[in-house]
């Protein structure tokens, strides 16, 4: 599923955000990376948004992955090719070695943890590690400006924003 929303600013600046939810498999990786990378060559959009842990599949089992991993190549590539940053959710480890669900941006170069959420729910508390830090702002993804990164339960607590 993609669905593209085009923001037109009063300066004259626009930018264009998609939502994908591609089919995934829990635990593949390279099964879901693949289909992340459809989704960015289908989106007309400066950044494309996934679903929280959407490289493993919503799984509390999931084993973190390194932003450097190299699955994530066709992810990088499909970014560069069509001048697009993807917000992937993905369960990566934290400085400390805990696991976290984490948001990472993705461009034509690298990827990068942009974001680890704050405010755990249901059972992720038994498999992850609150971030500790509230969200983040890129500003690589468009010369139009600078976009907030969070996971959506912690938008809409305001403590996240300071």
């Amino acid at each position: 599923m993609l669905r593209s929303v085009r923001q037109d600013c009063a300066v004259s600046k626009s930018l264009t955000v998609a939502v994908a939810q591609p089919e995934s498999v829990l635990h593949d990786v390279d099964f879901n990376v693949q289909r992340h990378a459809e989704a960015i060559y289908q989106a007309d959009a400066q950044i494309v948004v996934f679903p929280k842990l959407s490289v493993t599949g919503y799984a509390m089992d999931a084993k973190p992955v390194s932003p450097d991993d190299e699955r994530f190549a066709p992810i990088i590539r499909a970014c560069g090719e069509r001048g697009t940053v993807a917000l992937v959710g993905a369960p990566t480890l934290g400085h400390d070695g805990d696991a976290r669900i984490s948001v990472l941006g993705v461009d034509g170069e690298r990827a990068r943890c942009v974001y680890d959420k704050v405010w755990l729910g249901g059972e992720e508390p038994d498999s992850f590690s609150p971030g500790v830090s509230g969200m983040s702002i890129i500003d690589e993804a468009t010369s139009s400006g600078s976009a907030f990164v969070g996971v959506i339960d912690n938008v809409a607590d305001r403590s996240c924003l300071s």
